[in-house]
């Protein structure tokens, strides 16, 4: 394979939500970086409109295997898997001497969102050969899910169209138990329905389900939180029931009256999207079921519904308490015109003047443009210099453009962010310009405290990668959950007693604690440094 052509099309392997690589060449044409873009704000749909302009006329050919895998990608991920296929084919019969990894790994995928197990099988097969160790315990997990769930012609046919010896083991052997960890498989323990008794058969052990996207556009966020909670449990895994939201409140909800109806299961963790987590919240209590949520919706919470993940009124307090220690008082902000601009702005006041602070400039922006030339004038000509720090809600790449045209404008205020700041490859595109920022953040693999660190070292041990968010959160919340189980928790009553007085529980992040008002948890304050990011410890916040 030529170098340029490799460096250009790798996608973080194996995981379809990720970023492009961090240093690739300079776009070759302007379609091009709109695409790119639009791909990163999640805009799937311009990403595959500006991916066509660019292979229309793509001059430079650097960027073309690049382009045709990231309109696949786009597909995928707006779930037209067929035209996502097509497009892999084309890009396979443009370059019929490659083999990427990536391409086979995405096309497994898709065959798989169509039902067709052995041919995403046979796909992964081939990306296993292609790939290296680091990212094979990823695909490793795809390939063990839905090995288990073959029926036998399904499994002959397999074997008959799968080559790699190694692969062909694990299909005739699965790792896996069909009955209950393959999501949407029927085993003789799922048939009961909502209505029916829950009545603990004798000696029944408790159990914990998992409502997570294991399909769809969110499927490698939903394996990401599998892995945490196998971390988390070791070999009480067994003991786990997952199911495949698909990333849909209507599934979810399914899924859960599911599990409900089951006896044996007294605690669920997830669901992980936030329309999702709507559609759950209300069936905790009316069954009886604790809840774990995985998704930052706020006003969910409530007795039955435990949330052991950052919501934005953590972060906003956790801002709101450096500053404190700061002695800033007088605070901007400048967030997107939309619904997470506006609920972030809203709790950030809030969280300031609890501290005796004051929000003495807001303004918006439109999110798609960006444009924030008027309001940072207004800011300078209203005062500016009067202002402690500006916060801006929104994405490290709109901090990179706005927060350095704020830089510019009012060189002497601080800057404070979101977890999703979070990106410091993104950021390292400011040149330096936010040198100094604050960034609040819901995990830090990088972190130095001992719980991070033992959590981060143990994953990478167990899957070759360091840990996100998704694996952290859902770390957490199996973390909880076990703890309860080990003080003698064996009903629902009793693992909502006893999650309610646990104490402290070690999570990934540091001291798990359920209090009357929630899960408190313990979040990361990180500065920015040139193109890195820079834990703040504890002893040194505010300077």
């Amino acid at each position: 394979m030529p170098p340029t052509k490799a460096v250009v099309i790798l996608v973080a392997a194996l995981c379809v939500s990720c970023a492009p690589e961090a240093n690739p060449p300079a776009p070759p044409a302007a379609a091009f970086t709109q695409a790119e873009r639009a791909f990163d704000r999640g805009e799937y749909a311009g990403a595959i409109d500006g991916y066509r302009s660019f292979l229309n006329s793509p001059g430079d050919e650097t960027y073309v295997p690049r382009a045709w895998f990231k309109l696949a990608l786009s597909q995928y991920r707006l779930q037209e898997y067929r035209p996502c296929l097509t497009t892999l084919d084309e890009l396979s019969n443009r370059f019929p001497h490659d083999r990427w990894a990536e391409v086979a790994t995405l096309r497994g995928d898709a065959e798989l969102a169509l039902g067709n197990r052995v041919s995403a099988l046979a796909a992964w097969a081939e990306a296993w050969r292609a790939t290296d160790q680091k990212d094979r315990a990823t695909l490793r997990g795809r390939i063990d899910r839905t090995t288990a769930a073959l029926s036998a012609p399904e499994r002959d046919r397999a074997l008959e169209v799968v080559g790699d010896p190694l692969v062909r083991n694990w299909i005739e052997h699965p790792a896996v138990p069909a009955s209950d960890h393959h999501p949407g498989t029927a085993s003789a323990t799922q048939d009961q329905t909502p209505g029916t008794s829950v009545t603990p058969a004798p000696n029944s052990p408790a159990r914990v389900a998992a409502l997570l996207p294991l399909t769809g556009p969110y499927r490698a966020f939903g394996e990401h939180a599998v892995e945490g909670i196998q971390l988390a449990l070791g070999s009480d895994f067994e003991r786990v029931v997952v199911k495949d939201t698909h990333g849909s409140p209507e599934t979810a909800r399914a899924a859960f009256a599911d599990v409900a109806a089951r006896a044996e299961i007294v605690a669920v963790i997830g669901p992980l999207r936030s329309h999702e987590a709507e559609a759950v919240a209300p069936l905790a209590e009316s069954t009886g079921v604790p809840l774990l949520l995985l998704a930052q919706r706020e006003g969910l919470a409530s007795r039955f519904v435990l949330q052991p993940v950052m919501t934005r009124a953590q972060q906003v307090a956790a801002l709101a308490a450096d500053a404190q220690q700061r002695k800033w008082h007088r605070f901007g902000v400048l967030a997107p015109d939309d619904k997470y601009g506006r609920d972030f702005a809203v709790e950030f006041r809030t969280a300031v003047e609890r501290r005796g602070g004051r929000v003495t400039w807001t303004e918006s922006y439109d999110p798609h443009t960006r444009d924030v030339a008027t309001q940072v004038a207004r800011a300078r000509e209203q005062g500016g210099g009067t202002l402690d720090a500006v916060f801006l809600p929104d994405s490290a790449s709109a901090a990179v453009a706005i927060g350095g045209a704020l830089r510019r404008a009012l060189p002497q205020v601080g800057l404070l962010g979101p977890n999703d700041w979070n990106d410091p490859t993104t950021l390292a595109g400011a040149g330096g310009a936010l040198d100094g920022a604050i960034v609040v953040a819901g995990f830090f693999p990088d972190s130095t405290r001992p719980a991070t660190r033992a959590f981060v070292d143990a994953f990478r041990n167990k899957y070759g990668e360091a840990p996100d968010i998704f694996a952290a959160q859902a770390y957490d919340a199996a973390a909880l959950a076990s703890a309860a189980m080990q003080r003698g928790a064996t009903s629902r009553a009793g693992m909502l007693d006893t999650l309610h007085n646990l104490g402290p529980v070690t999570g990934a992040t540091g001291m798990l604690r359920v209090t009357p008002s929630g899960v408190e948890r313990e979040l990361y304050l990180l500065r920015v440094i040139g193109e890195r990011l820079e834990e703040l410890a504890p002893n040194h916040r505010g300077e």
